[in-house]
């Protein structure tokens, strides 16, 4: 970790799943889940940290069951 932040680059890996439910109108859908696999690097551990760099990967299973 100390290196990574010597070369201003300290790398993070965020995986969320939400369920996420869309209102059209008056209709509503189901819960859907949503899962996303972020990888993310700062350039210092702190509270002031910038984002050097980040990508993301986005999934939608709109037929959760037999997955």
């Amino acid at each position: 970790m100390a290196a990574a932040e010597r070369l201003r680059s300290v790398p993070f890996d965020v995986d969320v799943e939400v369920p996420v439910r869309l209102q059209l109108g008056k209709v509503r859908t189901w819960a859907v889940p949503v899962r996303a696999h972020c990888t993310v690097a700062v350039d210092r551990l702190a509270a002031d940290a910038k984002v050097v760099s980040r990508s993301c990967d986005v999934k939608v299973h709109l037929l959760s069951w037999g997955n």
